[in-house]
C-alpha cells in the first residue's frame, strides 16, 4: 500500500493506493489517452494559440479577453465556444499540460515522453523509403 500526501483545495490530503487502485487508474489513463480522449484540453489549447499574456478572470472562470478577441477565435475553433462561459483554470491546465503534452496515439501506435523508448513492433508497417 502506498500513501501520498497531497494538496487539494489548499488543504492537505492522506491518499491511500494500494497496487490494485494504483493499477485501475493507470489502465483507466492509458485508454483514454490511447483513444485520443483529450478533445477539451486540445480545443483549449487551440483556442488560445500561441496569443502570449492572456488574461485570467477568476470570478467569470475564463480567459480575459475582449469580445473581439473571442469572436476572432471562436471562427476558427469552433468547439471551444463553451470555455467562452467556463474555462480550464490555469492550475489546472498545468496539470493536463503535464498529462498530455509531448503525447502522440495513432491507432495501436502510442508514445508519451516518459515511456522511454519505443518498442520495435511500434515500427513493423512504417514505410523507411525515403524519397529522392
Amino acid at each position: 500500500m502506498s500513501t501520498s500526501a497531497i494538496e487539494v483545495s489548499g488543504e492537505k490530503v492522506k491518499v491511500m493506493w494500494d497496487k490494485r487502485l494504483t493499477e485501475i487508474f493507470y489502465d483507466i489513463c492509458i485508454k483514454e489517452i490511447l483513444k485520443d480522449n483529450t478533445p477539451e484540453w486540445k480545443a483549449w489549447k487551440k483556442l488560445k494559440g500561441e496569443d502570449a499574456g492572456l488574461g485570467w478572470n477568476p470570478i467569470k472562470r475564463t480567459i480575459d479577453v475582449s469580445n473581439d478577441w473571442w469572436e476572432s477565435r471562436l471562427k476558427l475553433v469552433h468547439k471551444a465556444k463553451k470555455f467562452r462561459a467556463l474555462g480550464i483554470d490555469p492550475e489546472f491546465e498545468g496539470i493536463l499540460d503535464q498529462m498530455f503534452m509531448g503525447v502522440v496515439a495513432i491507432g495501436d501506435k502510442a508514445w508519451t515522453h516518459s515511456s522511454s523508448t519505443l518498442r520495435s513492433e511500434f515500427f513493423e508497417d512504417v514505410d523507411n523509403d525515403i524519397p529522392e
